[in-house]
């Protein structure tokens, strides 16, 4: 039998109103990834990230997608990419 634990799929259980107690003064980094992994999990409130991946040495693009509110996300960066990500501000 194989482990498949890298496939599987991320999901999430809605949490209730009693499951609030439970997450009182949690704290997933500092890093912005972590703060907006806190901010969902803490939240009521439903938080989208839109990330994209750019290269190193391609300056016009940061420059472009950093004039549209995108910032570097750190920690997931490799040898020829940056991340990047813009906290979108969805209606319900």
């Amino acid at each position: 039998m194989s482990d498949d634990s890298e496939n599987c799929a991320l999901f999430a259980d809605e949490l209730t109103p009693e499951d609030q107690q439970f997450l009182a003064g949690l704290q997933c980094g500092s890093e912005p990834w972590s703060q907006a992994a806190t901010e969902w999990i803490t939240s009521s409130k439903h938080v989208e990230l839109l990330t994209l991946k750019v290269h190193r040495q391609n300056i016009a693009a940061q420059k472009v997608y950093k004039r549209y509110g995108f910032e570097l996300l750190d920690g997931f960066e490799d040898n020829e990419h940056l991340m990047m990500y813009h906290k979108l501000d969805l209606q319900e």
